[in-house]
């Protein structure tokens, strides 16, 4: 299970990089990392998945409904995807901020937005997009998963994390270093 947790992270922050490059590559005209990251890891789409994940079971027994991803009623896996999958970009942007002092998405120029960190139109493509994915493409990756040689496997996500974590860390101390820099530009 935690095999599996750590792939799907791993599959996600990638795939949403890539996501995010495409976009603005169309929008911009050009290849932007549009990563906190220097790699091609955007983690909020793999923390944004898990968390959807991890709130499924518990909302279903909530709402007394028995159901999987698969059996789920699509109103429902929309409205999860959304109310989470937002609650984790607006999380995520504020705390980037908190820390960083910076903006990696900003929404204030839509409407309805809360801050610049969620808005409602991205709101509802994030909850469009977890459906999708959670109906057509994850039993593809769970399938992928299942089927990738486990001690390779193993052997691929230490790498994989192991650099993920050096990127987290250089990036970190880059980021804060502009900041001290530019403190110091402001006194």
């Amino acid at each position: 299970m935690f095999y599996t947790v750590l792939w799907i992270f791993m599959i996600y922050s990638v795939f949403g990089w890539g996501i995010e490059v495409a976009f603005h590559a169309v929008t911009l005209g050009k290849v932007v990392n549009r990563g906190f990251l220097n790699g091609p890891l955007c983690p909020v789409y793999g923390c944004g998945i898990l968390t959807v994940f991890a709130v499924m079971r518990p909302v279903c027994v909530l709402l007394k409904i028995d159901a999987s991803i698969e059996t789920m009623p699509i109103p429902l896996l929309l409205l999860i995807g959304t109310v989470f999958a937002t609650l984790v970009e607006l999380v995520s942007g504020w705390l980037l901020y908190t820390f960083f002092h910076a903006r990696w998405w900003d929404y204030r120029d839509r409407p309805f937005n809360l801050n610049g960190y969620i808005c409602l139109e991205f709101s509802l493509i994030w909850g469009l997009g977890i459906a999708f994915v959670l109906r057509v493409i994850h039993p593809g990756i769970l399938r992928f998963i299942d089927r990738f040689p486990y001690l390779p496997g193993v052997v691929l996500m230490a790498v994989s994390y192991l650099i993920f974590f050096a990127d987290l860390v250089l990036t970190v101390m880059a980021v804060l270093k502009m900041n001290r820099q530019l403190a110091r530009m402001q006194e």
